[in-house]
């Protein structure tokens, strides 16, 4: 998070975590996957047109961003 949110570099966050700054990376897409999984999981389960899916998740994440 603190990579989003601050704009902290990988290489200044591994560190602390004992990873790398590869490492880092490959965990924050991988946590993005499956976020962006759920989250279509849920706005399908909701009623959400297959279709219309990725509109759905960007109108949701803009407004998470607010």
């Amino acid at each position: 998070m603190r990579h989003l949110i601050s704009q902290e570099p990988y290489e200044t966050l591994a560190p602390a975590l004992g990873l790398s700054a590869t490492q880092c990376a490959g965990m924050a897409r991988t946590v993005a996957s499956k976020f962006r999984r759920s989250i279509s999981e849920i706005l399908l389960r909701e009623g959400a047109d297959p279709a219309e899916l990725d509109g759905e998740i960007g109108r949701l994440m803009e407004a998470l961003s607010e």
